[in-house]
């Protein structure tokens, strides 16, 4: 990490600082003129732009290079003084803000759209993959991410494509909402797929002629699937958070969690059975033990002392190679 990931990561925080600039009208540090992906804004003579200061996904973006940054430098206890810069920087960034129908906005000012109905979904980045937006650190925010989903789908000739239909899996399952993560794999194998399991962005769509293969929704297919079954983004491990009532009985093996660990589920009528997580990487790990039965704690085939708090969860310190199991 030292010697390759975080230079690499000094070098984008580096460029984000340079590329900022401060609006005189809010005092807010922004980035511009730059735009939404492929989307467009109407302004108030009806005309259609492209280029506008800070749309949400540059902030958003700004924000995790800016922030993984001093988290890197905290853990590597190095460039305290550039650290503290990206701090700065931080709080002068602006907030993540809302339409007035309640939406995310997907630029700076409540512009209004000009496609409504447009497969990307670039302003819910802070959603998903990241975790700027959570149910339980920023609910409002999430019910906004919601609302702007709902919009998107409801619009007509919502263009539903393989990658975009893949995003709807993964926020709806930060959302946790089970039910419409799960329709959204059924579209995705189903109409977004073809015999050979390969997705496609449907012939039509962007002036695309005839279907076209495009990977992107398979392996974001999978990820919302593994989002579905297993969670940590909120700092906790969380077993099914995101369970269709078609999924009652099954199991994974082997899901790769964010900062070190390979997880393992079996589970009965929505209820785990027995789980494990196998540390990749020395930590302290936190686990919100699942609902349904009493289970017996252990660290390396002992019993481990393990006192939940008022949210459920036991803090576990792991070395690397340690099986933690829910039995």
């Amino acid at each position: 990490l030292a010697e390759t990931a975080y230079p690499l990561l000094k070098g984008n925080a580096q460029f984000i600082l340079d590329f900022l600039a401060k609006d005189p009208k809010s005092g807010y540090l922004m980035t511009g003129p730059s735009i939404s992906p492929e989307n467009w804004f109407r302004t108030v003579g009806g005309e259609e732009m492209v280029a506008s200061m800070m749309p949400a996904c540059d902030r958003e973006l700004a924000y995790e290079i800016l922030s993984n940054c001093v988290q890197a430098s905290e853990i590597l206890d190095t460039d305290r003084e550039f650290a503290d810069s990206l701090r700065t920087a931080i709080v002068q960034l602006p907030p993540i803000q809302l339409r007035a129908n309640g939406a995310i906005r997907e630029w700076f000012e409540d512009f209004e759209e000009a496609h409504p109905n447009h497969r990307h979904t670039s302003h819910l980045l802070a959603l998903y993959p990241f975790s700027q937006i959570t149910l339980e650190k920023t609910p409002e925010l999430a019910e906004a991410a919601r609302k702007t989903i709902e919009n998107r789908l409801s619009a007509e000739n919502w263009e539903d494509t393989e990658w975009s239909r893949a995003n709807m899996i993964c926020m709806y399952a930060r959302l946790k909402d089970a039910q419409e993560a799960y329709k959204s794999v059924q579209l995705l194998q189903g109409k977004l797929s073809r015999e050979n399991l390969m997705t496609v962005s449907p012939g039509g769509i962007a002036g695309a002629e005839g279907d076209i293969y495009s990977f992107d929704g398979n392996p974001a297919g999978t990820a919302g699937m593994a989002e579905m079954l297993i969670q940590n983004h909120e700092g906790y491990v969380e077993f099914l958070p995101c369970l269709p009532i078609e999924w009652k009985d099954g199991g994974f093996k082997g899901l790769c969690l964010k900062g070190g660990a390979e997880a393992t589920a079996e589970w009965t009528n929505a209820v785990i059975n027995k789980a494990s997580l196998k540390a990749t990487a020395d930590q302290v790990l936190k686990v919100k033990i699942p609902q349904g039965k009493k289970y017996r704690v252990l660290l390396n085939s002992k019993e481990a002392i393990a006192n939940s708090d008022a949210k459920g969860l036991i803090t576990v310190d792991m070395k690397r190679g340690d099986l933690l199991e829910l039995l």
